[in-house]
């Protein structure tokens, strides 16, 4: 058995992998940052979903052994069934849900 903490060793390495893709961007002109707005934004989210240390060892020393962890997860992302407009169309439909609800109850408190 191995002592090694393979998910804060992840960790480190998708954090360097980060601040060095934002040196990237700052190089860059005005409109081809913003034209990486999304990717920034996604590899900052996987950032901290790694950063809770969820996988199991076995999975983040698989993960590290890519050459570029981030690159390849924010690839996997781009591919995934999912969409993050996904994601926000499922958050707007559950609060307007929920404040439909809100309101209902309400209109029978004022009865």
């Amino acid at each position: 058995m191995t002592d090694k903490n393979y998910n804060e060793l992840l960790r480190k390495r998708v954090l360097q992998e980060n601040r060095e893709f934002n040196e990237e961007l700052e190089k860059l002109p005005a409109h081809e940052a913003l034209s990486r707005a999304y990717e920034k934004v996604i590899k900052e989210d996987l950032v901290c979903s790694i950063s809770e240390g969820n996988l199991t060892n076995t999975e983040a020393r698989a993960l590290l052994r890519l050459k570029h962890p981030l690159d390849e997860l924010y690839s996997e992302w781009l591919h995934n069934d999912m969409s993050y407009n996904d994601m926000l169309r499922a958050t707007i439909k559950d609060r307007a849900t929920s404040a439909v609800r809100e309101m209902k109850s309400q209109a029978l408190d004022d009865r």
